[in-house]
């Protein structure tokens, strides 16, 4: 917008599919939006082919941590288990102070 006012940010995005969609051969290219930012970006083709950024493995989300364990996931049933029989205990001992 240094050299155009523009009204907004759909108004950009509509320059910008003109932009891609030229008959003569798009002078933009929409990349794929990168894990963290909140809008996908878009690259000049004046200079040739655009050199996409390598995928970072370490942004993206592993199998291992999507899903826990088989013994992670009996740990936590266990504790919840015993937090459970711990809350019962404390009831049963708050409702004979109550009452009593």
């Amino acid at each position: 917008s240094r050299l155009h006012p523009l009204a907004d940010a759909r108004e950009v995005e509509e320059i910008l599919q003109g932009l891609a969609s030229r008959e003569d051969g798009p002078f933009v290219v929409h990349l794929l939006r990168e894990p963290g930012k909140r809008e996908r970006r878009w690259a000049q083709l004046f200079g040739g082919e655009v050199q996409l950024p390598e995928e970072n493995p370490e942004l993206r989300p592993s199998a291992e941590n999507k899903t826990p364990s088989a013994d992670r996931l009996q740990q936590l049933e266990n504790e919840i288990a015993g937090l459970r029989q711990e809350l019962g205990e404390l009831k049963a001992q708050f409702e004979t102070f109550k009452n009593g």
